[in-house]
Formats: C-alpha cells, structure tokens, sequence
C-alpha cells in the first residue's frame, strides 16, 4: 500500500510450498457491470493499492454484489487460494474501500477538532479543575489566553481497593496531591490557582489534621499553591468536570430496590461495658457506676471523689514583651488570614513550614507525631527561659541532655 514501507510491515500470504499456483478462467460479465468494475480498478490503481503485472501465478477474478442500496460491491474469489493457505484464527474483517474512505475522513475530522496542548509562558499562572468519581480522579490543568482556557496537561489515575474507600473529599485532595507528584516541573515553576467548591485549604490548614491528611498538607505546602471559589466554567473542555461531587445515592443505585425497612438506621443500646475480650454487659467493673450501686463493686475498683481541681494554674507574674515582627509573625499570619509575603522565595519558604505549625488563638504551636504540641516563642520569651534555666531554680541541673529536655518541655 502506498505510503507504508516494507520495512516496517508488509503483507504475505502464507501458502502451502506443495501446491501448485491457480489461474481461474475469465469470467465475462454483463456490459454495464464491466464498465462499472473497470472504474472501480482503475481508482484502485490510481489509489496505489493495486498494480498491474505481467507474469501472474495466482489470478482470481472480481465478483460483483449488489448491495441493499442498490450500488454495486466488488468482491474477489479467493477460494482457490483460502484452501491454499493454513487456517487463520484471527481473520481480518472485509473493508469496502468507500466505506473506509468516509470513515477515514470521519477521524481526520474528530482529531483535527481535539484540544491542542499548549506551552505555558514562563511564571504564568496556571489553573487547575479537579475531579473525582468512585473509581478515578482526574484534573486538568489550563492557562487563560485572552478568554480563551488552553489546556497544558491532563491526568486522572485509577484507584486501588483502599482508595476507593476515600470519602469524596479526600479523592479530590488525592487528586490535587497525584498532580503535583507527576506534574513536578510545573508546580515549582508557575503558580497555581485550584478552582473548587470545596473548602480544601481549610482542611488542609486546620490543626486537628493528622495522618494521611497532614502529610498531603506538607508535601503541597512547597508549591505555590491557592485556592479560590469556582463561579463560573468557561470552555468545553471543562464539560467532564461539572459533576465534581456526585450524591453517594446516585452511585448506590444497586440499593434502590431494598425495601425502605431495610435502609432503616440501627439503634444500638449498650451499658459501655468494653474490654480485650469482648463487650457486653458486666464486662466492666466500671460500668456498675451508671448503676450507683456501690455495694455490688469488686473490692479492686477505688471510687474518689474530688473537691476540688487536682491542678492549680499558677498566676502569671510578668509576660514578656516582643517586638512587633518574629519569625513568627508570617508563619501566624498565613495561618490565620492566609496572607503570604510578596517576596515568591518567602512566599514559598512560608508555605512549606506551616503546615508543621497549629495557631490556637495567638499562641503559636509546633506540631509532633509521638509527644504534645510544642509552644513557639519569640527571641525575648526566648532569652527569659534560657535564663530562667541557667541562673533561675533550675541553676543546679547540669548535662546537655538535660537542659535540652527542660527547653523542649
């Protein structure tokens, strides 16, 4: 065929070396037939897909057939040289030339109108669409030229079991993590804005995250990453993304047909009688104190009543004065407004240091997996307990390990 070089594929009948090439007779048609097989070759010769030779071994003739239309399909008996050839379990299917050339044309078509990628321009800010159904996530990550959105690039990824199980939320922070993972070389170079409904940044931000959720925040908190409500949708290629968060009804549908009854919520009534071996009632000794019978408790459970608070907070004498910035000040100030500094080396530098940080109230803490959130202080507070240590009650500890213990407490 024209256009495609032997070396790369080249069609070859397989016959038996035994048998002896076939040459059928000639077959004479009726006029208006011929005239209209002639045509038809000839465009097959002029289209490279046929050839004329002089000395044949195989020759098989054309059959005409007239199709539902009423048009003619010209066919070729093949059926000295199909018993010639070993049987082939993976036939290839019969292509009428006009068919396959609208066809053809049909594709050049739909690929011509494909989304072009683009480049985006150096420092240019990027926007991102996130999307999650029960099984994929997927984004697309776009630039705005004039009011036209371009797309960059497109990513989606299967979920495993266990990711399956994510809630609709955490599949869109998955997908927002997945991004950055494969689309490295883009975060760190351009600034990105994720247009969601959803209150992303304030889940990641929050101090009461933990786990999977607080590592995501600190792998994204390198990037120069917001966030931003999306109100509008411009283009067409934002058309997969409209149903962001499908209703868990629609994607239970195989539970439509279970009788209300069943759907009912369960009341659980215990006594909260809990233990290694099991649960239920009188599994505890401590659940006889609901009960208020005292007589019925082992002689192991101790019963205490307190007066009064077994921790007293002691007065504060004199707090100590800070100047107006510290190296808290931007690390508080992100957390709480979610301000960042001008200075995109800052900016960055911010980003990734506070999600390590929880803000409660004013007072500035430093997270930790294995021990209690640590109190952050300025270089004044600082300098008072370094004293305090040294010179204050704490004068006759002595050991490195020891004053580092009391800094850290």
């Amino acid at each position: 065929m024209a256009g495609v070089l032997r070396d790369i594929t080249e069609h070859k009948l397989n016959v038996y070396p035994s048998l002896t090439p076939v040459r059928q007779k000639k077959r004479h048609m009726a006029l208006n037939r011929n005239d209209w097989l002639c045509a038809e070759v000839d465009n097959l010769v002029r289209a490279n897909i046929l050839r004329e030779v002089l000395y044949q071994t195989w020759v098989a003739n054309p059959v005409l057939v007239k199709k539902a239309d009423g048009n003619w399909w010209m066919c070729v008996d093949f059926k000295d040289i199909n018993k010639a050839c070993p049987k082939d379990n993976y036939l290839l299917p019969e292509i009428n030339w006009k068919e396959a050339e609208s066809a053809f044309q049909d594709m050049k078509k739909v690929l011509a109108e494909l989304p072009t990628l683009t480049m985006p321009i150096a420092s240019e800010t990027l926007t991102m669409y996130l999307a999650a159904s029960k099984e994929a996530v997927s984004s697309v990550l776009i630039v705005d030229r004039g009011k036209t959105q371009m797309p960059v690039y497109f990513v989606s990824k299967m979920l495993t079991e266990s990711e399956v199980n994510y809630s609709s939320f955490k599949k869109l922070v998955y997908a927002l993590v997945h991004t950055a993972q494969r689309l490295r070389r883009y975060f760190q170079a351009h600034p990105v804005v994720v247009l969601t409904d959803q209150p992303i940044k304030q889940v990641l931000y929050k101090p009461e995250i933990s786990g999977r959720m607080a590592k995501w925040a600190v792998e994204l908190g390198e990037h120069e990453i917001n966030f931003s409500s999306r109100s509008t949708v411009k283009g067409q290629i934002l058309a997969d993304y409209l149903a962001e968060l499908p209703a868990d009804i629609e994607a239970s549908s195989e539970y439509q047909d279970i009788p209300a009854l069943i759907l009912a919520p369960w009341e659980l009534y215990t006594d909260g009688a809990c233990s290694t071996s099991g649960v239920g009632a009188g599994a505890d000794a401590l659940s006889k104190l609901d009960a208020l019978a005292f007589d019925r408790l082992g002689k192991r459970v101790l019963i205490e009543e307190l007066q009064a608070k077994s921790i007293v907070m002691m007065p504060l004498v004199a707090s100590v004065e800070e100047s107006s910035s510290t190296w808290m000040t931007l690390i508080v100030a992100f957390l709480r407004d979610g301000t960042s500094p001008a200075d995109s080396v800052d900016a960055k530098k911010v980003r990734t240091k506070a999600p390590m940080y929880a803000l409660e109230g004013d007072v500035l803490y430093q997270k930790s997996y294995l021990g209690p959130y640590l109190r952050c202080i300025g270089p004044n507070e600082a300098e008072e307990v370094i004293r305090e240590v040294h010179e204050g009650a704490c004068a006759f500890i002595r050991g490195t390990c020891l004053l580092c213990q009391k800094l850290c407490c």
